[in-house]
């Protein structure tokens, strides 16, 4: 269990980053997420349209679809959403047009900022304008990206889409009901990821809403499947 609690201490690290589709761990506009994804995600152009505002928000397009970052807001305190004809949303907006560069932009409380949310995945958020958290220091990752981002930083390069993980030699089927073993990785058929905790949660790369935590409670047969990683493929350090 000590090399696998490995894998569960560095995706603590990662805590309340931003989920986007199509992000493997970079944050906006820089080089350093994994793989193939190294760079997907930068940050919208800035708007000032109180109807599609973007203010610091993060955007990623894969294939067809493009995405704006949600800023987990419903994880934060005060995320939400906003009207186009808001007071605060147009007083802000205002504040910002009466600075002479964006260099000089803050957020909204020194926290939020507004957003108009694009793309398929972003359920109750999409088309809609969001008070969400900065996205400009954060990295962002969808479900899988997160997965193959932990797993490269603790164990080896790993770049598979979720359906590859369950052919692979180096994991190892596990009965869902079986003792919390840290690092161990659930699945939704293949439309989800995550790893187990010893406390019996799942951290995961959510949704646009949510971000990326560890509030869910395991529950077996909420999953699918459940893998562990063989011992000899963890990096002690």
């Amino acid at each position: 269990m000590g090399d696998s609690t490995r894998i569960v201490n560095f995706a603590r690290t990662l805590l309340n980053s931003h989920y986007i589709w199509g992000a493997a761990g970079n944050t906006p506009n820089a080089s350093d997420g994994i793989g193939s994804r190294t760079s997907h995600v930068t940050l919208a152009p800035n708007s000032l349209d109180p109807h599609s505002p973007s203010v610091f928000a993060a955007q990623c397009t894969t294939l067809s679809t493009h995405y704006v970052c949600a800023g987990r807001y419903r994880h934060l305190q005060g995320g939400r959403q906003a009207g186009a004809s808001d007071w605060d949303l147009n007083h802000y907006l205002d504040e910002l047009r009466k600075q002479p560069s964006e260099a000089m932009w803050c957020p909204y409380a020194n926290y939020f900022t507004p957003r108009l949310v694009q793309g398929d995945n972003t359920i109750e958020s999409r088309g809609k304008i969001i008070w969400g958290e900065d996205c400009r220091y954060v990295r962002h990752f969808d479900c899988v990206g997160f997965t193959n981002f932990v797993i490269t930083k603790t164990c080896f390069d790993c770049q598979l889409d979720i359906s590859a993980y369950r052919s692979k030699p180096w994991l190892t089927a596990i009965d869902k009901a079986a003792a919390n073993v840290p690092g161990d990785i659930v699945f939704r058929d293949n439309d989800h990821i995550g790893f187990l905790t010893e406390k019996g949660t799942v951290i995961q790369a959510q949704d646009a809403a949510n971000g990326v935590h560890e509030s869910e409670t395991y529950v077996p047969n909420a999953w699918t499947d459940r893998m562990r990683i063989q011992a000899g493929y963890i990096r002690h350090s």
